[in-house]
């Protein structure tokens, strides 16, 4: 039995911004950059290891203080949302024991918003993954396919259903345990965002380990160009661009996180009603969003419910669009996709 595997801590978007400033953000890998000179104002940058991932900031007539202040904000979140942090909502809730417990209003939106987009696409997005989750372990030396009775086992604890809201407490009944890593750090940028807005900063990059935030406009009238992964390259490598201001763009894929037994690819997003890898012939799925809550959610969502479902999920929302890339590297975009002036990379 041949084995194999690459694993990543985090979704993963290269951007690059056009003319005389490329600026390429690839999960941990390190930026290059070109003068900087054509974005008006000064450019200040922040880097750290939080959230499981390295996460950049870039502002533009900002402070160091603002900058510091965002940091902060990474780690504050993460001290509430993180599952392995002793104290934090997450971990009360998880050994709860089925008891009620009370937490932060931020802890009771992003269940809310979970619950909100598991009805919305029939279950097959849910936080209380977690169980199944646990089973397997991309981090591993030698990573190995969970037994199918455990899976079956933990599969029995699985159901949004379970998560019961009465104001700020909380109860998770039946066993069931949450995850929020397919959610927070989209929350989490759009919060620094409103914060950097309050502080008067109107142009800046928010990346949270390829949740990347797109605060602004490059220049007066002059969009960023954002270009997504190319699957089957290196990470510095784009398949295609987009143009946007103001928006987001969170990629999820099969590369991010797997590893091969037997020459079969098993990746870390999961259908939660079969506990396994989805199978479904795609490599990525990228959502282009105002909230980068949402883009989080739909492109975990968006890749597992599969491509009829996940665009049909797609063209029903608002200011959302998607691209998907299939395993014969077909690309598939939503109706409005265009309008983000689409092209691909020669």
């Amino acid at each position: 039995m041949k084995i194999c595997f690459k694993k990543s801590t985090s979704k993963f978007l290269i951007l690059m911004f056009s003319v005389s400033l490329l600026f390429s953000i690839a999960g941990c890998s390190p930026a290059n950059k070109a003068p900087q000179d054509t974005i008006a104002g000064e450019k200040l940058d922040a880097e750290a290891f939080v959230l499981d991932t390295v996460v950049n900031f870039s502002i533009w007539n900002g402070s160091q203080e603002i900058l510091n202040k965002v940091v902060a904000m990474c780690y504050d979140y993460e001290n509430m949302l993180s599952k392995s942090i002793e104290g934090s909502d997450v971990y009360k809730l998880n050994h709860s024991e089925g008891k009620p417990i009370n937490v932060s209003s931020d802890t009771v939106y992003l269940l809310k918003k979970s619950v909100e987009y598991s009805e919305m696409s029939g279950g097959y997005f849910d936080a209380t993954i977690f169980p199944v989750k646990e089973l397997w372990d991309f981090k591993a030396e030698n990573p190995k396919i969970p037994d199918g009775s455990a899976i079956k086992a933990q599969l029995a604890k699985v159901d949004y259903k379970n998560i019961v809201i009465d104001g700020n407490n909380v109860t998770l009944k039946n066993g069931a345990q949450i995850d929020f890593g397919g959610i927070a750090k989209g929350y989490i940028a759009d919060k620094i965002s409103e914060y950097l807005k309050s502080q008067g900063v109107e142009r800046a990059i928010i990346n949270l380990g390829g949740n990347v935030l797109m605060v602004g406009n490059k220049a007066p009238e002059t969009l960023w160009t954002v270009g997504i992964q190319h699957p089957d390259k290196d990470r510095n490598e784009s398949l295609a661009t987009v143009k946007v201001e103001d928006k987001s763009i969170v990629t999820s894929g099969i590369y991010e996180r797997y590893f091969k037994v037997d020459g079969k690819v098993y990746h870390h997003l999961l259908n939660p009603f079969t506990g396994k890898p989805a199978d479904n012939g795609i490599q990525s799925v990228s959502i282009i969003s105002d909230k980068s809550v949402d883009g989080d959610v739909l492109s975990t969502t968006c890749f597992v419910l599969g491509l009829e479902k996940g665009m049909a999920l797609v063209e029903s929302l608002d200011e959302v669009e998607a691209i998907y890339v299939l395993d014969d590297m077909e690309i598939v975009k939503s109706s409005g996709v265009d309008k983000y002036k689409f092209e691909l990379v020669k």
